[in-house]
């Protein structure tokens, strides 16, 4: 969820251990499918 909504990279989570990659730079990969020129924001508290 956290790669899917775009306020987290695949990188970071990757350093973190949340996730691994298969094989060398799938993680730069999986950042540039899930970019978005913003960030995600939502002004509603739910």
């Amino acid at each position: 969820g956290a790669l899917y909504l775009g306020d987290e990279s695949a990188q970071r989570l990757g350093a973190l251990g949340r996730i691994a990659q298969e094989r060398p730079g799938a993680l730069a990969l999986a950042d540039a499918v899930f970019r978005t020129a913003r960030r995600p924001w939502c002004p509603d508290i739910f």
